[in-house]
């Protein structure tokens, strides 16, 4: 299985995966919009960095803010999938989840272990 790339999706998708844009979301947003030829206002990537750096005080965790540590949050799903849901979706998935560059987990332990990542480094072009 690969990512096919038919002749007439070319320059018409580019692949961005949630956490490449939690964890880098000023680089991910301009290679978005360098993408559709459109230009990032100042203001758009002020409102990028104010919003997703999150803060410690207390305003900032309230759940109806828009402000995050978009980078901190990006793997929480490891807290709120149980092992047993996250061992059928990697069952069902995994072909796609490889591609992707989403490691496996083998041990509940290692699900919830965030110091290391579940998401490989990886750069995806865009198809042209």
């Amino acid at each position: 299985m690969g990512l096919a790339k038919p002749a007439w999706l070319r320059g018409r998708y580019m692949l961005l995966r949630y956490e490449d844009i939690a964890r880098f979301p000023v680089q991910k947003t301009r290679e978005l919009y360098s993408f559709l030829g459109m230009v990032l206002d100042q203001s758009v990537e002020d409102w990028i960095i104010n919003n997703t750096r999150g803060s410690s005080d207390l305003s900032s965790r309230h759940k109806f803010t828009t402000v995050r540590d978009s980078a901190a949050n990006a793997e929480n799903w490891r807290v709120k999938l149980s092992f047993e849901m996250v061992v059928y979706t990697q069952t069902v998935c995994q072909p796609l989840l490889d591609i992707l560059g989403y490691k496996k987990v083998f041990h509940p332990k290692e699900l919830r272990n965030f110091s290391h990542s579940l998401v490989e480094d990886r750069m995806f072009l865009p198809f042209f």
